[in-house]
């Protein structure tokens, strides 16, 4: 689920992860990675900066709305202080084991 947060907040969040100058195959293999590890970590949170690259905007919400990251429940870009347009921060559901 998409949602909007105000734009000059900052949020403390639980991993980075900075994807400029990446190749959109090479970034969406590394945000799997990030994502796995966030599962294995019980992070609620990870930012993940991707510059101002179309393409890595369009293959992550490709990636997002796709089902392709399961355990991402929420998202939204990212307040000014924490990159604005060239940043998402994806919110971490309950993980499958849990009730």
């Amino acid at each position: 689920m998409r949602f909007q947060l105000a734009a000059g907040m900052a949020i403390e969040v639980d991993g980075s992860l900075d994807l400029r100058g990446h190749s959109l195959f090479d970034a969406m293999e590394r945000l799997k990675d990030r994502l796995g590890d966030g599962m294995v970590l019980n992070w609620r949170s990870l930012q993940v900066t991707l510059g101002p690259d179309p393409a890595l905007h369009e293959g992550l919400l490709q990636m997002l709305e796709s089902g392709q990251a399961p355990m991402v429940a929420r998202y939204a870009q990212a307040p000014v202080p924490m990159g604005g347009s060239q940043a998402w921060l994806l919110y971490f559901g309950p993980s499958p084991a849990q009730p």
